[in-house]
C-alpha cells in the first residue's frame, strides 16, 4: 500500500537543504507549493535554478545529479503493479552490485526518489 502525504514539501526542502546543499533554498509560486529554487530569484538576476517536485521530469534530473556525485551509486525505479512506485539506490562499485536503500511505495515517483536519497543521507 502507497503511503505519502497529498503534499510533500517539507520533505522536497529537506531534500534540497540537506542533500543538495541549497541552503538558500526557497519555495517559488502560490501555495500549494511545487517549486523549489534553490536561491532567491529577483527581476534581473539571471536564470532561475530549481525543480518541481511533483513533476518527475523535474526530480529525475536533480536525483541523477545527486547520484553522479556519488560516483558509486546506481538506481533504479520500478513501477509497481498497484500503481505505485519504488526506488532501490545501490552501491555500482562491486559485484553484483549491493542493496543500500529501497523506499516504500509510493503513488508519485518523485516523492519516492526524494524519499530515496533522503534515507541514504541519513544511513
Amino acid at each position: 500500500m502507497a503511503i505519502e502525504p497529498d503534499d510533500f514539501s517539507d520533505l522536497a526542502m529537506t531534500f534540497a537543504r540537506e542533500v543538495m546543499g541549497w541552503d538558500k533554498a526557497v519555495f517559488h509560486g502560490a501555495f500549494p507549493h511545487r517549486m523549489i529554487l534553490k536561491e532567491e530569484y529577483g527581476r534581473g538576476a539571471g536564470k532561475m535554478f530549481g525543480f518541481d517536485y511533483g513533476q518527475i521530469d523535474d526530480v529525475h534530473p536533480v536525483f541523477r545529479q545527486w547520484c553522479e556525485e556519488h560516483e558509486d551509486y546506481g538506481f533504479s525505479l520500478r513501477f509497481t503493479r498497484q500503481g505505485t512506485y519504488i526506488v532501490t539506490i545501490q552501491d555500482e562499485s562491486i559485484a553484483p552490485p549491493a542493496i543500500m536503500i529501497e523506499t516504500a511505495e509510493f503513488k508519485n515517483a518523485g516523492h519516492a526518489m526524494l524519499t530515496a536519497c533522503l534515507d541514504r543521507k541519513s544511513t
